[in-house]
């Protein structure tokens, strides 16, 4: 699994070329204001879990302002689990060549992105109190979206998702399907936006 617990970032999510080899290879670039962010590895057997971390600082006034940003491209060999923690943050990721089992986004504010695959199922948790989100899932995957939050507007295709209640939402044949996508949203998104491609 890999978890980026940093708390003002821009990441890009996506897959490692042919010509590059291992379980993944990014850069992380930081303000020199802040603590240099640490990567931490822990194995288990056939398990590895990576952590990108950094320490708050108080210290320096809209220091979450100076933020990260990072490019990271991952394996798509084996099946991965992502985690992402922020306090203001800016994902764009791109899941669309990877087997993502488990996504799980917690930002308090910032903006999300997230493109899924059309061959992989992914279980995705999304936390917000202020965020625009956008969900982008292939036309042919079967899909449901719940949302326990307070929201300003969410836009979707209702003639392929069906509104089973106030906060529950899914494709057709959802319940039949091998391959899915089930994305569950809390807190208090401003925007969700639910695209196929």
């Amino acid at each position: 699994s890999f978890s980026f617990n940093l708390p003002s970032n821009n990441i890009k999510i996506g897959t490692l070329s042919d010509a590059q080899s291992g379980l993944f290879f990014g850069e992380l670039r930081y303000s020199a204001l802040l603590p240099i962010p640490t990567l931490a590895d822990e194995r288990r057997f056939s398990e590895a879990k990576y952590t990108f971390s950094q320490a708050e600082q108080n210290k320096i006034p809209f220091s979450n302002n100076l933020g990260n940003s990072g490019v990271f491209n991952f394996t798509n060999l084996i099946p991965l689990e992502m985690l992402f923690k922020s306090t203001t943050g800016v994902f764009d990721l791109n899941l669309e060549k990877l087997r993502v089992s488990y996504l799980e986004i917690d930002a308090i504010a910032g903006s999300s992105t997230v493109k899924f695959a059309p061959d992989f199922s992914t279980k995705t948790f999304i936390k917000s109190q202020a965020q625009t989100i956008t969900l982008k899932i292939p036309k042919q995957t079967e899909a449901s979206i719940k949302v326990t939050s307070a929201f300003k507007a969410l836009n979707l295709d209702q003639t392929r998702f069906k509104k089973l209640d106030e906060t529950f939402y899914k494709t057709i044949s959802f319940d039949q399907a091998t391959v899915k996508v089930e994305v569950e949203i809390a807190g208090s998104a401003s925007n969700i936006t639910v695209e196929q491609f």
